[in-house]
């Protein structure tokens, strides 16, 4: 499929905005490369750089990773052309990302540590703890600097059955 530069920035906009969370290189590749005919690694690599250095998409740390995110720019302008490329594509782009979350969800005890910027200077723990696919404990502790928030995060990530119990213990006492 031969697509024009713009329809590829706005395709990389698209897979962004669908993903509902910062995304790290390799799923966004995969998202978008050719296994989903969608475009070539190179292609998808340079729409990215573009709209990094024209302030659409901007970088953050999610999950003790790089990631890349919608900038506010890059929200208005999909929202103003995020039509220019075919609907086939948004399917694909779309049944892609279902296919991970269900895989990434599909574990059903699991339990998601990540490091999350509070403000330019801070930075926060969080994790989201699962058992039989029901969220059983949600925590974030602000963690200071993001050395002390990783961490936490790791320990948090490694320890969420045991933290778990410790809450609920502490939560309901015994009679």
């Amino acid at each position: 499929m031969f697509l024009e530069n713009d329809e590829m920035k706005f395709i990389a906009l698209y897979a962004l905005k669908q993903y509902q969370a910062p995304i790290n290189s390799e799923t966004f590749y995969e998202i978008i490369t050719w296994d989903k005919e969608i475009m070539g690694f190179f292609d998808a690599a340079s729409a990215l750089d573009e709209l990094l250095s024209g302030g659409y998409v901007e970088k953050t740390f999610y999950r003790n990773e790089e990631c890349f995110a919608l900038s506010k720019d890059g929200e208005k302008t999909l929202e103003l052309f995020g039509e220019k490329f075919p609907k086939s594509i948004q399917n694909r782009i779309d049944a892609a990302i279902g296919k991970m979350r269900y895989d990434k969800l599909s574990a059903p005890d699991a339990a998601y540590a990540e490091v999350v910027p509070v403000n330019k200077t801070d930075y926060a723990a969080r994790l989201t703890y699962l058992e039989n696919h029901t969220p059983m404990l949600e925590l974030s502790i602000n963690a200071g600097s993001r050395k002390n928030a990783e961490t936490i995060s790791k320990h948090l990530e490694e320890n969420a059955k045991e933290i778990y119990e410790m809450v609920l213990d502490k939560c309901i006492p015994e009679k």
